[in-house]
């Protein structure tokens, strides 16, 4: 099966991409699998995708857009949503997106001919509709374009595909994302401290409107409890947010934002004693399963459905409780031990990157591309 897949890696470190698990794993199982260059920086091409591949895997939005409009190579692209793209792709289900149909609707109407129609329709976005810039309610209209033309995308959580299809009414595949055991496996038995805890909030890309509610509150706990914290690292994988930590630290003081990427993170992740994670942006979160699999006690605020259980708190950071569930997993050792061994038992249990790529191969095969 000849494959091509496009995506993106954002991680510049230790820490190995969705792309890069994913591709291995396809190759594994004997795929020939093309991978134009794209970097974070750089336009997809279309002609970068070789002629003679069965299918597309695409994982970025942006050359979805490119592959939209080239008919022969929408038929066979399988496009992946990640997850929310801050204000680009962040809906919210009690809001209607029918104006964002209706504008898309409009701009099938060829109206370049007739500059009077043409300013007409922009007015009636913006007046009528409420669209401005092509963005209406934290979706741009472009993203939900190239979205509604992929229908059924593939998503790595039901909770995330049910918001997709409710918003914008678009069907949707779950395909799970896996988890390297191999090495996401704990080198000696968890042990944690009573005092002097040290804490990590391993965030991955900065989402500041997504990661404020925590912080906040992180950084309040972290000075109250400070007699039993040695230290709370925020820790980037991508050093392109050095220039934000000068701003952070004033805005959080008790927190050390740590930009230098690194070789091994599961060396780097065994030296703490417990994970909080308060993103609210997150559709699935690969770094909390794969902290999981380490046996680090974890408090989340947003993550796929799959993931929750008794091994792991979860807890909107905008809630009263976020306080005593930060307490709690501060000043007991006894609860962070049993969350540890829970967490390794849970992530145990979970699918590898090998079965996600047998799930894309199905997947492949059920559309008739190969």
């Amino acid at each position: 099966m000849k494959l091509c897949y496009i995506g993106r890696s954002y991680l510049p470190s230790g820490i190995r991409s969705i792309v890069e698990n994913d591709v291995d794993a396809l190759r594994s199982l004997g795929c020939d699998v093309q991978v134009p260059k794209l970097s974070v920086y750089d336009e997809f091409e279309v002609r970068s995708v070789n002629s003679d591949v069965d299918a597309v895997i695409c994982t970025d939005v942006y050359a979805a857009m490119k592959i939209r409009d080239v008919r022969s190579l929408r038929r066979k692209t399988l496009l992946f949503i990640r997850g929310r793209m801050d204000d680009n792709l962040d809906p919210d289900p009690t809001i209607s997106y029918w104006r964002l149909r209706f504008a898309s609707f409009l701009d099938h109407i060829d109206l370049s001919k007739a500059t009077l129609l043409e300013n007409l329709g922009r007015v009636l976005e913006q007046r009528l509709l409420h669209i401005d810039s092509d963005r209406y309610e934290n979706v741009h209209k472009s993203v939900y374009k190239v979205i509604a033309s992929f229908s059924p995308v593939y998503v790595s959580s039901a909770s995330w595909g049910d918001l997709l299809k409710k918003c914008f009414g678009v069907n949707y595949v779950k395909v799970a994302l896996g988890l390297d055991k191999s090495y996401w496996k704990r080198d000696g038995p968890y042990q944690t401290r009573s005092d002097k805890v040290k804490v990590l909030i391993p965030t991955g890309l900065f989402k500041c409107k997504k990661l404020d509610y925590g912080l906040a509150k992180i950084n309040n706990a972290v000075y109250r409890l400070k007699n039993l914290i040695d230290t709370c690292d925020f820790l980037w994988y991508n050093n392109d947010y050095r220039s934000l930590k000068d701003d952070l630290h004033e805005r959080y003081p008790n927190i050390n934002f740590v930009t230098d990427a690194t070789a091994d993170p599961k060396a780097l992740f065994q030296q703490y004693d417990l994970v909080i994670h308060p993103s609210l942006g997150e559709s699935f979160s690969k770094i909390v399963l794969e902290c999981l699999s380490i046996g680090l006690p974890c408090l989340v605020s947003s993550v796929s459905e799959d993931i929750l259980g008794d091994h792991v708190l979860c807890v909107d950071p905008r809630s009263q409780l976020y306080d005593s569930a930060l307490d709690k997993l501060i000043t007991r050792p006894n609860l962070r031990m049993d969350l540890s061994r829970k967490a390794s038992e849970f992530a145990r249990k979970w699918i590898s990157w090998q079965d996600r790529a047998r799930m894309i191969i199905d997947e492949v095969k059920r559309k008739g591309l190969a």
